[in-house]
């Protein structure tokens, strides 16, 4: 399976910054949070500069020894300020979705576009790669989610509150769609499809997916989930209305899968 960046790339598709969330969670979370300290003007200037302390740059990956490369001429002196902050979040986020493997991803698109005329491929969004690449839309039965989703209750409830919330989530994805089981799998995983059988089973499986559940059920915080990590965190919701509610509401709206 490959990464979301990777596959708008082999389309054609432009990447966006929050693309970098579906393959690097606390990266992603690390320079939305810096973009959101600017937004909120928590910090002055000053205090911006040197609780961040970062210039116009980024890590090389797979080099033997650490390696920075500046993102601008001259970057590595440039300090990061907050006037400058968007500019340098999509830089990094781009450099290390495809600039620091431009070659790399440039051999796989000559590839695939000798076996698959590039014309073919235009109407498909990333989702849909993805999901040719996992073999389709086979239909995802409530059996095999079972086998791979596990409850980790954060909240201290009592077990019979437990209980009761994981009958209601499992009532919601009874009643789901196979496309919205697939959104399910997509918001948790990154990907809408499930491993074959054969390269699966019980002890030693290839998937496997956390919901954390937490709070105290606010009712106005919708569902997020890792994909890094393949956990789902879902607020304890007092009803079974309001958990298919949000839960369909996040798994429609992909950018809340960032972690």
């Amino acid at each position: 399976m490959v990464c979301r960046h990777v596959a708008k790339y082999l389309l054609g598709r432009d990447l966006a910054w929050h693309d970098l969330a579906f393959y690097n969670a606390d990266l992603y979370e690390g320079l939305r949070r810096m973009l959101q300290d600017v937004q909120e003007e928590k910090k002055s200037e000053e205090d911006f500069t040197n609780t961040y302390c970062c210039y116009f740059e980024a890590p090389l990956s797979g080099s033997v020894e650490p390696f920075l490369v500046d993102l601008i001429p001259g970057g590595s002196k440039i300090p990061v300020t907050p006037d400058r902050v968007q500019e340098y979040v999509r830089l990094y986020a781009t450099f290390m979705m495809y600039g620091c493997v431009r070659d790399e991803l440039k051999a796989m698109k000559e590839g695939l576009n000798d076996v698959i005329p590039p014309e073919l491929l235009s109407g498909l969004t990333a989702e849909d790669f993805q999901l040719l690449l996992s073999g389709g839309s086979a239909s995802i039965s409530l059996s095999r989610l079972k086998s791979v989703i596990r409850f980790n209750h954060t909240h201290g409830s009592s077990p019979t509150v437990c209980d009761r919330f994981e009958k209601m989530f499992w009532r919601v994805v009874s009643h789901m769609t196979n496309t919205q089981r697939q959104e399910l799998l997509y918001f948790a995983t990154g990907s809408g499809a499930l491993p074959s059988s054969s390269e699966s089973n019980d002890q030693n499986p290839a998937i496997q997916i956390t919901i954390n559940v937490i709070g105290t059920g606010n009712t106005k915080s919708l569902p997020v989930a890792s994909t890094c990590s393949q956990r789902m965190s879902i607020p304890l919701y007092p009803s079974y209305l309001i958990l298919k509610k949000k839960l369909l509401q996040a798994i429609q709206c992909q950018a809340y899968g960032l972690g």
